[in-house]
């Protein structure tokens, strides 16, 4: 899946389909270009144990062996895909030819077989990375970044009283805070348009200065619509009857027929 102006569904449509194709299965890990080779080294004949997405960041959990629980030998890889990236699961007759960007690359490795052997099976499983960021570490890699992640609206222990604490310990636009990826995990450019439409906020006015109520909309309005995009693989934020995609990101005019105005906010329109 090659993600475009990476948003939070989209990672987790991402998790999704590793938990479904490649957890539980042991690599041999390789880095064509040569940026992640002792990550790849580290993980190299290690099973996939567990798949976690927050916000835009993804992260793989790699055990020595299959059917544990994450324990404290547990190597941690983290992506954050930037602007672009690609991170494709298929068959290894399918895979792509690596490129420039490919950091990582998984043949998966049958029973026999060496992490240093090359699975030649045709029915065997492979993926392919290309990413902005790419680390690893141990466990304490996902649980820092955890904390320094604001909350997710599409996970389940996501907290809404973090967002409104941060909103409220804060004067700027709450325009600004959607993008703050230590308020909010997952919200970006395209969302932020659409979800402050709906709540009826306008995006300069000061998180600080947000009723309670105006908090829990904005809240309301991201779980819905990155729920939305998740499940249509698409950023589809209008009702029914709309006749369009979006209410204002990328238009002219408003639904209502009022012009649509638009200006940088952190360097985005």
């Amino acid at each position: 899946q090659t993600l475009a102006m990476v948003e939070g569904h989209g990672v987790h449509r991402v998790a999704f389909q590793h938990r479904k194709k490649l957890l539980g299965r042991r690599f041999l890990a390789l880095s064509p270009s040569g940026r992640f080779a002792e990550g790849a080294a580290a993980i190299s004949g290690r099973f996939l144990a567990r798949v976690e997405a927050h916000g835009k960041e993804l992260f793989h959990f790699w055990e020595p062996a299959a059917g544990g629980a994450v324990g404290a030998d547990v190597i941690v890889v983290r992506i954050h895909f930037g602007m672009s990236g690609r991170f494709v699961a298929t068959a290894c007759k399918s895979l792509p030819a690596a490129t420039g960007k490919t950091r990582l690359r998984l043949l998966e490795l049958t029973e026999g077989e060496f992490e240093h052997a090359i699975p030649t099976l045709p029915s065997c499983i492979a993926a392919q990375l290309s990413a902005q960021v790419c680390d690893y570490g141990g466990l304490d890699l996902y649980q820092s970044r955890c904390k320094a992640l604001g909350p997710d609206p599409l996970r389940k222990d996501a907290d809404f009283s973090r967002f409104a604490e941060a909103c409220s310990r804060t004067r700027r636009g709450i325009g600004l805070v959607l993008m703050d990826q230590s308020c909010i995990a997952g919200v970006g450019n395209i969302f932020r348009a659409e979800i402050l439409y709906k709540a009826r906020v306008h995006p300069e006015e000061r998180a600080c200065d947000l009723t309670d109520e105006q908090r829990r909309d904005v809240w309301r309005h991201s779980v819905d619509l990155l729920q939305r995009g998740y499940l249509q693989g698409s950023i589809i934020t209008t009702d029914a009857g709309t006749g369009r995609r979006r209410y204002v990101y990328n238009y002219r005019d408003c639904v209502c027929g009022a012009a649509v105005r638009s200006w940088r906010i952190a360097a985005r329109d």
